[in-house]
């Protein structure tokens, strides 16, 4: 940064050290001059500082983007393994004849009509990041096993954990559905999460119902049941 820069930076007057004091600034030159070179030196300093701040602000940043990326790949093997660690095989439910294993294959319905099919689904959705949407699935069919008198506290958990805006774990529905849920609440019966429920297995069977079949998730399932003594119990 050149001398008559700085002393702009700095609001002085410039002055010039010829010895012509009429080319030189208003008040004393020696003193002036003393002055402008205390505020250079002071400047120099601070840029010199500022300089230094904004590298090792911008090494930081970089530092922090790397951890958060880390962070998110650990966080998903994470996932993937404890995907597999909670495989329904693990679990009391037994798995079903190979013949109805495959016939998840034709409908989402024929999946979910299937307690061990739900339980596999629901950990495949959990491995990307949206089991709300079967959740919800779920906590509308233990809905409709309620008493009447318990469907109004129900009714508005459900909504209040899944249906209203921002909700905790909300699922994508449009605004129509929502409010027409919403009204629902008003006299809430058995079919009061039919509309939204269909909604989510709607977009459930075009989007992540696909690509669960095509996962080694069930192929394998597959395989290792058709297999001469094969068994997903094991």
């Amino acid at each position: 940064m050149t001398k008559a820069l700085k002393r702009k930076f700095l609001n002085l007057p410039i002055i010039s050290c010829s010895k012509d004091k009429s080319q030189q600034g208003d008040g004393d030159s020696a003193y002036d001059i003393r002055r402008v070179r205390s505020c250079e030196v002071d400047l120099d300093r601070r840029c010199s500082n500022s300089s230094k701040h904004s590298f090792y602000s911008f090494s930081a940043s970089k530092g922090d983007v790397r951890q958060r990326k880390f962070s998110a790949v650990a966080k998903n093997v994470r996932n993937v393994l404890s995907f597999f660690k909670k495989r329904p095989s693990d679990a009391n439910t037994p798995a079903p004849p190979v013949e109805v294993i495959q016939s998840w294959t034709l409908t989402i319905t024929n999946l979910l009509k299937d307690k061990y099919g739900v339980m596999l689904f629901k950990n495949f959705l959990r491995s990307e990041y949206s089991e709300e949407n079967i959740d919800f699935w779920e906590a509308c069919e233990e809905y409709r096993q309620l008493k009447p008198k318990q469907f109004a506290a129900r009714a508005q958990k459900i909504y209040s954990e899944y249906v209203t805006a921002h909700a905790p774990r909300e699922v994508n529905l449009d605004c129509k559905t929502r409010l027409e849920t919403m009204k629902n609440l008003n006299n809430p019966d058995k079919e009061t999460f039919d509309l939204a429920q269909s909604k989510i297995q709607g977009l459930m069977e075009k989007d992540s119902y696909p690509r669960f079949l095509k996962s080694s998730v069930y192929t394998d399932l597959i395989s290792e049941l058709a297999s001469p003594g094969g068994s997903a119990n094991d």
